[in-house]
């Protein structure tokens, strides 16, 4: 694999549970170190990338570091842990799973998700899934006593999945949600700074944290860097496998472009530039349409500091917030040429203003 696909690799193999970040944004860090004017963490662990610090206008270019994971919060008398979600998972994809403790003392303990035989559940049981509280991790410990001499309350657990290539570029992870959005910021800055083309606008690219738990670490980016406009990576569902229904979720398919999403959080503006720059470059453009919310870090980097305009740009995702995670590469290097070219189109100092609808 080229470089920039083995940082995406190594980014989707790094653990990162929501709240327990720090060694993906370390990995994205020290990728954009030789590349980057400045780099640093806040607070709470968002790693950001600042080329040309005075440029303007400042756009601030971000992913969220962190994946879905568990948190143990009980070991019973026998050995086995009990766990709590972080992040939103199905149910349905959980028990019988592999998985890794990650503890506090930096140790990796391996387990698995445990899961009645069918054969010893009765007619009802077999109707029902089980309330993830009831699931408990197996280390294969005896007791109690053995299983804390390995894990504790507290250490975080992420499934054991390694990062796949299939067919026609296409990749599988447990984590290309949203792995595949600190990519993008990433490499959006390193392309403009080795590229001929200049542009007077500052980059500045972040790895947040704590998106699937309620989009803090973005808030508090979008606060303390104060962005003239942002463009925000995340996943969205492709709709082009069975059984969806396309009147009810749209009609958006992997491998068909980027995804640039229209309504609530995402500005108007923002988005013909988007499409500007699509027409530009000749690149096909998918719309997805978020009438309320996004459900991204866009939710909460828009309101800050009396509203950043925003706009969410995704690849089409198949089987998200499961093990098996899939999108394609073009869809990637696409985003990548698309917002490259949307700021090599800003002017110098620019601000981003309300565009009337219809558009006039």
């Amino acid at each position: 694999m080229e470089k920039n696909w083995d940082f995406l690799k190594r980014l989707c193999e790094t653990p990162s549970p929501a709240g327990f970040e720090s060694k993906a944004v370390e990995v994205f860090l020290e990728y954009l170190k030789p590349i980057a004017d400045e780099t640093l963490t806040d607070s709470y662990g968002s790693g950001v990338a600042i080329l040309n610090p005075q440029g303007s206008p400042r756009v601030y270019v971000c992913g969220h570091a962190d994946e879905i994971g568990f948190i143990i919060n009980h070991i019973d008398e026998n050995g086995f842990a009990s766990f709590t979600q972080l992040g939103g998972w199905d149910k349905a994809v959980v028990a019988g799973r592999r998985v890794i403790i990650y503890t506090q003392d930096g140790r990796e303990v391996p387990g698995v998700i445990g899961s009645t035989a069918i054969h010893m559940k009765d007619a009802e049981e077999r109707k029902k899934l089980l309330d993830l509280h009831k699931l408990f991790i197996d280390i294969g410990a005896k007791d109690a006593d053995e299983a804390r001499e390995h894990i504790g309350v507290g250490d975080v657990v992420v499934m054991d999945y390694p990062f796949i290539e299939l067919l026609n570029g296409r990749f599988v992870s447990k984590a290309l949600d949203n792995k595949t959005g600190c990519w993008c910021a990433a490499e959006v800055l390193r392309t403009i700074a080795e590229g001929s083309e200049k542009t007077e606008a500052c980059i500045i690219a972040g790895a947040n944290v704590m998106e699937e738990i309620g989009g803090h670490g973005a808030n508090m980016l979008a606060q303390s860097q104060s962005p003239d406009c942002a463009v925000v990576y995340d996943v969205t569902q492709s709709t082009d496998t069975p059984g969806l229904e396309k009147s009810r979720v749209g009609d958006i398919k992997m491998g068909a472009g980027p995804v640039a999403s229209l309504g609530s959080a995402n500005n108007l503006a923002m988005f013909r530039k988007f499409q500007d720059a699509a027409k530009k470059l000749e690149m096909d453009v998918q719309t997805e349409i978020n009438a309320i919310r996004t459900g991204t870090d866009a939710d909460s980097v828009f309101r800050a500091n009396g509203g950043i305009p925003s706009i969410v740009i995704s690849p089409a995702e198949r089987y998200m917030h499961t093990p098996v995670e899939m999108l394609e590469k073009k869809d990637l290097e696409e985003i990548v040429q698309l917002t490259v070219r949307f700021i090599l189109d800003l002017k110098p100092g620019e601000k981003i203003t309300p565009t009337p609808w219809p558009k006039g």
